[in-house]
């Protein structure tokens, strides 16, 4: 910033400078796991409280800032605190009111700053050349209050929407649980003829040890559907679908990778239709791995993970190969809509999950998808479980589009006040007021002058002594 338009294009009776030239950002200083000592002092990391101390290093109010790790980040506490060294802090407000200064940090962006290296930081001299605006004191105070209103009530509306979310995921488990266990289709089933009682047919399928009937596996769990309608069948996964892993290609031969088979990693398979995948196979790569191709309509259950992937489903749309972290099920037509079965998948999310707990590293397997219960509809049934389940999920989709597009709005409401509020449009201005009142005012760059001059009276006296 050149000394000589240090102000320009700034409202009436505002200043502007360098971050550096009007505040200190101190550094944080660590504090060992070993002296960490129980309290009531808050400790600050990048992103927020990671802790507790007895023993504080800053005055209050205080502002913190990401300095590596979350970079930019603004947390504003008012009380004393032991930001660690991860971060910069700001306790001497110089002329600024606290709550301006952390609205109008937060403004300055400083989040997208550095991104270059794995461990983004933010440097004192890119934080120090950043430009502050200083308002009147009287003004600073009056925006800060009237952003602290904005932010209220946009909390107070993101409550209602995140209930809103809350409500609908509750509605979309809800209708996967239904469907799953006849009551969705209940009306139309009281109205079909001649629906055929599949239980004999399974009884025969189990009993068939020719070669033609399935492998050897325990008999279903009647307790984890025990109110499957009349007429409905239940099996163990394993009964009615081959259940198959997939492998990976070795990553040190190129010839097996970036060819035309398509293969998905378990990662990819988040409760999802499958159309497109992020990489690809060769043919020698499906050849010389455990990789296999699955037919379109196979679906996916994910074998790994503590977090959300573990349990989660998803349906080909195309052929496919998959890594051995990923459950293929390619079922029996006769009995089995693939389709269906992907709803029963979904709906059974929690439930797969928790047949994979235990362990150090909690996971699925084969022989565990093998043995999952699954109800049987006639096919009829599954296909009209399947339709009915479909429009009801789109409703529910439309009306969670419906809360996206007010989450921007709300969002893109709030960013433009902020800006207005830098801007000198958001509350009158001092010079404004004090025209329409017939009044002195102190603008900004006789505030900054009198902080100035007292600190440097401040810093004699000190000399002196």
């Amino acid at each position: 910033m050149k000394d000589g338009d240090e102000n320009g294009a700034l409202p009436e009776g505002w200043a502007a400078r360098c971050i550096g030239q009007v505040l200190n950002a101190c550094y944080g200083k660590a504090l060992p796991q070993k002296t960490r000592r129980g309290g009531k002092i808050a400790v600050y990391g990048s992103n927020g409280p990671v802790g507790a101390h007895d023993e504080a290093i800053t005055a209050a109010p205080v502002i913190v800032i990401g300095r590596k790790g979350s970079v930019g980040a603004i947390n504003y506490s008012e009380e004393p605190a032991w930001p660690i060294d991860t971060t910069y802090f700001i306790d001497e407000f110089s002329a600024f009111e606290p709550e301006f200064l952390r609205s109008m940090l937060l403004s300055l962006g400083l989040d997208q700053m550095d991104r270059s290296t794995a461990i983004p930081g933010l440097s004192r001299e890119q934080l120090y050349e950043r430009r502050a605006v200083i308002p009147p004191f009287a003004e600073q105070r009056r925006i800060a209050a009237r952003l602290s209103e904005i932010e209220t009530r946009r909390g107070f509306i993101n409550a209602h929407l995140q209930a809103t979310r809350t409500v609908l995921e509750r509605f979309r488990s809800a209708i996967l649980s239904a469907a799953c266990t006849g009551r969705l289709t209940e009306e139309w089933r009281a109205k079909q003829d001649g629906l055929v009682d599949l239980s004999p047919k399974l009884d025969e399928l189990r009993a068939d040890t020719s070669g033609g009937g399935p492998a050897r596996i325990a008999a279903p769990d009647v307790e984890a559907f025990p109110d499957v309608p009349e007429g409905w069948g239940l099996a163990r996964v394993g009964e009615l679908a081959r259940v198959m892993l997939g492998g990976t290609p070795s990553r040190k031969q190129p010839a097996y990778w970036h060819g035309d088979v398509p293969w998905v990693s378990s990662g990819e398979v988040a409760n999802c239709r499958i159309t497109t995948t992020r990489e690809g196979v060769t043919e020698a790569g499906l050849a010389n791995s455990n990789a296999k191709l699955y037919p379109v309509g196979t679906v996916l259950i994910a074998m790994i993970g503590e977090g959300k992937t573990r349990g989660q489903s998803a349906i080909l749309d195309i052929e496919a190969a998959t890594n051995q972290n990923a459950a293929g099920i390619d079922v029996n037509r006769e009995f089995l809509d693939p389709e269906f079965v992907w709803r029963w998948a979904l709906a059974q999310y929690e439930t797969t999950r928790a047949v994979g707990r235990g362990g150090n590293q909690p996971a699925l397997n084969r022989a565990k998808v093998r043995e999952l219960t699954i109800p049987v509809p006639t096919l009829e049934e599954q296909v009209e479980i399947v339709r009915r389940t479909d429009s009801l999920m789109a409703a529910a989709d439309d009306f969670l589009a419906t809360v996206r597009r007010a989450e921007n709005v709300l969002d893109q409401t709030v960013l433009a006040s902020v800006a207005k509020a830098f801007r000198g449009e958001l509350v009158p201005t001092e010079a404004a007021l004090a025209t329409e009142q017939k009044r002195d005012f102190e603008s900004g760059e006789e505030l900054l002058a009198r902080v100035m001059s007292k600190k440097r009276r401040h810093s004699e006296n000190g000399r002196r002594r």
